[in-house]
């Protein structure tokens, strides 16, 4: 099984700022990212906004493992170059879900915007 981590390594994603209401990550632009007419694929901008989703939730949550129950992400306009996501938390952080809402933007654009509800599974002692 592939980890979130090694994920978020191969969609060239990584994280800018971290804290419990806000996670900043970033994503490179890099070939292997893009299709043959050079604009990102959905599924690495989809990655992309994943990630900095569940970083918000780990941030909040520490001693928690966090599972997805739902994410929509919509696109707006097609991005380029490097590409950045903002995650914050989308209403109050229930004690056993999480709704986030992350905007990706390229070249201070937004490009898509994800919304997802994370099950907070506490860690077992």
């Amino acid at each position: 099984m592939t980890t979130p981590e090694a994920l978020a390594r191969r969609a060239h994603t990584g994280l800018l700022t971290l804290s419990a209401q806000e996670v900043v990550t970033r994503q490179q632009d890099h070939p292997d990212l893009s299709n043959h007419v050079g604009v990102r694929h959905a599924s690495a901008l989809y990655l992309g906004a994943l990630e900095a989703s569940r970083q918000l939730v780990v941030a909040i949550s520490r001693d928690s493992h966090p599972v997805l129950r739902e994410a929509e992400i919509s696109y707006g306009s097609v991005p380029a170059g490097v590409l950045d996501f903002r995650a914050t938390p989308a209403g109050d952080a229930g004690a056993e879900a999480l709704t986030v809402e992350v905007v990706a933007t390229s070249l201070g654009r937004p490009v898509a915007t994800l919304t997802a509800t994370w099950a907070v599974e506490r860690a077992k002692p």
